[in-house]
C-alpha cells in the first residue's frame, strides 16, 4: 500500500478521534429539579443551542407527568429525542428556531431517560442530556 492509499484511512482515524474527543468534552450538569409544581405534573424550562441543553440533568420522580419548555435559542432547528429506560424512543419532537415548544413526557418506569438532538453529530457536540427518575417509595 503506497502512500496515497494510506490518505482516506488517515483522513478517517482523525475525523474518529476528533469526534471521540469532543464528545468526551460533553459533560452533566448538576441535577436540576422541576420548578414548579401541580400535583404529580413538573415543569422544567431548558434552553437549546448549538450544540448543548441547559440544564441536561433532571431529576423527577417515578408516575410524574415532566412538562419541558424549551426554547430554541438557535438560528437553527433542532429536535429533542427521548428514550425511557429500555431504551425505546418515547417522543421526539421538532424544536423550530427562535421558538418555544411544550413537551410532556409520562415517566413510568423509575430509571435514566436520555435525550439528544437527533440532528447529524448534534449528541457527539453534547447536544444530550438525561432525566433520572427515583422509584416511588410506598
Amino acid at each position: 500500500m503506497n502512500s496515497l492509499d494510506k490518505r482516506p484511512l488517515l483522513v478517517l482515524a482523525l475525523v474518529a478521534g476528533l469526534l471521540f474527543t469532543l464528545s468526551s468534552c460533553s459533560h452533566l450538569q448538576a441535577p436540576v429539579k422541576p420548578t414548579a409544581s401541580e400535583g404529580k405534573t413538573k415543569v422544567v424550562e431548558m434552553a437549546a443551542s448549538s450544540f448543548e441543553f441547559d440544564p441536561n440533568n433532571i431529576e423527577a420522580n417515578q408516575g410524574d407527568l415532566l412538562v419541558i419548555l424549551v426554547m430554541n435559542r438557535s438560528s437553527i432547528s433542532h429536535n429533542l429525542t427521548v428514550k425511557d429506560p429500555q431504551g425505546r424512543v418515547i417522543q421526539s419532537v421538532e424544536l423550530p428556531e427562535k421558538q418555544t415548544v411544550r413537551v410532556q413526557v409520562a415517566l413510568a418506569l423509575a430509571g435514566t431517560y436520555e435525550f439528544y438532538c437527533n440532528r447529524p453529530l448534534h449528541p457527539a457536540l453534547g447536544m444530550k442530556g438525561q432525566i433520572l427518575v427515583r422509584p416511588n417509595s410506598m
